[in-house]
């Protein structure tokens, strides 16, 4: 590497470090919102006093939240031994995470333009279109979600080794074309254990393999667009193996039974995702600060015209998969563009019964889009004949829109109020910001004003066991009506006892009703509560607290006559 190559990747490194640190620098006191309560905040796996190789090891000796992202929660107990719940270190680690992030993909790009058929058009600028391309995609305000919201750190970490891997990918295709075997194995090798330390972060990043066989196959060829077959079997196959290792020995059972959980159905949610990934694509290139969200309120499409535009979205698609096939020789970036961006989609946006939209599910789709926009725009100007000095303008203006579009956007994290106010205003009839928000209230001291809300809440959705729960904490913590209290336990208990249990999302409702029962030694509405718990949420929590609640009651029973028995030890928060 030349001297000046040297001082331009140094300059680059500060310069990307810098830049992102200003984007994000209003974030390092924004509070833990929404999932991160339930992943970092009550997660008693994760408070730890020292990070040791035994205090690791005992995050995981109970069970977890998501025992399927062991480096994710590592990072967050690695975080907690340094400043307990202070969010600033937690966000100090995501930006960091953020901005590695932005120079591998640098990296990367620039090995794709000077490791293919690229070089030869792209030979002079290359360099400077692989630093607009990485710094676009880390400042725009799409990914705000993947790094200012804390928890979704699964996601930055996951793509942090998924880039990685591929890095080192290219590294070892290198040295295996100029025949230095042994170390291009050892290249291979690193970037396969990349991909594992990334699937311990987050699943998405199964799809690494099929991605590699997209890149090789389209960018990085010598000629032709011939597909090597055996490749995309071998992808298909490591990047199915790993979805079935998260599904199960019962694939089928476990999407029926996860399914019975959500609002949609599987057909549901295939034809809404087509909308949801053109409502993706509209934050890409109109990237407004005002329509970031977090919490969605989306539609559910009911039919192919329920809404018309599930018919509008499918077509859509045909037609842009059509256009891509059309111009495949002349615009192979186009073609390569599609095919990433469905397949970094193909396992959080097809038929896994998750949430049906999250901006951070773009973290990894959106490279393909940037560069690609990157590389089209840069033809467009040569076409032109528009002068480089002038483009160069055109980038940084570009750069500085997306900017203060994150840093706007990043505002609205500052305070827990804030931030549900926020979102309240984009979703203004969705029960559960209205239900964030008006908790948020009393904790910050505007106890009139959150429990006027949750009051109104329990009037909109009064079989609601989040909403009674949260009402029943108000009452007895903020108000002391015992008297009241009792009138919302006997509202909840009427929902639960026709339905056997609850949907999964009110478990931690019902736990946290559960324990303050037990502490108040009412073993038997505590073995209610418990008992009316999904079954697959049985955790050893769970059973320990159902087994001393038989215990003492069965004691109390036989005391009856007056003799005096001890109270069992506090319950263990579930993580």
């Amino acid at each position: 590497m030349k001297f000046s190559d040297k001082i331009f990747h140094a300059v680059y490194i500060l310069f990307s470090a810098i830049f992102l640190f200003g984007i994000y620098c209003n974030t390092l006191s924004s509070p833990f919102l929404f999932d991160d309560l339930i992943n970092i905040v009550n997660n008693q796996n994760l408070k730890i006093d020292r990070f040791g190789l035994k205090e690791i090891g005992n995050i995981f000796a109970e069970e977890n939240p998501c025992q399927n992202r062991p480096l994710a929660y590592v990072s967050f107990a690695w975080n907690f031994s340094l400043g307990k719940l202070d969010p600033w270190g937690y966000h100090i680690f995501n930006i960091v995470v953020h901005v590695l992030n932005c120079l591998l993909l640098y990296l990367f790009l620039l090995q794709t333009i000077h490791s293919s058929w690229m070089q030869d058009a792209y030979r002079q600028q290359g360099r400077w279109l692989a630093c607009f391309a990485a710094l676009a995609w880390a400042a725009h305000p799409i990914q705000t979600n993947a790094v200012t919201y804390i928890v979704q750190r699964m996601t930055s970490l996951a793509a942090f080794f998924g880039l990685l891997s591929l890095v080192l990918w290219m590294k070892g295709r290198s040295w295996w074309i100029e025949e230095h075997r042994k170390g291009a194995g050892i290249f291979f090798g690193l970037a396969m254990t990349s991909w594992g330390a990334g699937l311990l972060c987050k699943e998405n990043i199964a799809i690494l393999p099929i991605l590699i066989v997209v890149h090789e196959n389209l960018l990085v060829r010598d000629s032709g667009c011939a597909v090597r077959w055996r490749w995309v079997w071998t992808a298909v196959l490591s990047a199915g193996a790993m979805c079935f290792l998260y599904l199960g020995k019962e694939p089928v059972g476990f999407l029926a039974a996860a399914y019975g959980q959500r609002d949609f159905t599987i057909t549901e949610r295939l034809m809404t995702e087509s909308r949801v990934l053109w409502h993706y694509l509209s934050l890409f290139f109109r990237p407004e600060a005002s329509r970031f969200c977090l919490l969605y309120e989306y539609e559910i499409s009911q039919g192919i015209f329920k809404p018309i535009t599930t018919m509008a979205s499918l077509l859509g698609w045909l037609i842009v998969c059509w256009l891509a096939l059309f111009y495949r020789r002349r615009k192979i970036i186009v073609i390569w563009c599609v095919l990433w961006f469905f397949v970094a989609h193909s396992v959080e946006s097809s038929f896994i019964p998750l949430e049906v939209i999250y901006e951070h599910r773009m973290y990894v789709p959106s490279i393909a889009i940037t560069f690609a926009s990157v590389i089209l725009a840069y033809d467009l100007c040569m076409r032109l004949h528009i002068r480089s000095h002038i483009y160069g303008l055109i980038g940084g203006f570009i750069l500085c829109l997306l900017a203060s579009s994150t840093y706007i956007r990043n505002m609205d994290y500052t305070h827990a109020v804030h931030f549900y106010t926020s979102e309240l205003s984009k979703s203004p009839g969705s029960k559960r910001v209205r239900l964030n928000l008006a908790i948020s209230l009393i904790r910050c001291g505007a106890v009139n004003a959150g429990g006027s809300m949750l009051q109104r809440l329990e009037k909109d959705y009064p079989e609601d066991v989040h909403v009674l729960q949260s009402l029943h904490n108000y009452v007895v913590y903020e108000l002391g009506n015992e008297d009241r209290a009792e009138e919302i336990f006997r509202q909840i208990e009427r929902v639960l006892r026709p339905k056997g249990c609850v949907l999964k999302k009110d478990t931690f409702a019902l736990w946290n009703l559960a324990v303050y029962y037990q502490e108040r030694g009412q073993y038997g509405r505590t073995l209610f509560l418990l008992d009316r718990m999904p079954s697959e949420l049985d955790c050893e929590g769970v059973r320990l607290l159902r087994e001393r609640c038989l215990f003492v009651g069965n004691r109390v029973n036989e005391a009856a006559g007056g003799i005096r028995t001890d109270p069992p030890e506090k319950a263990l928060k579930i993580p």
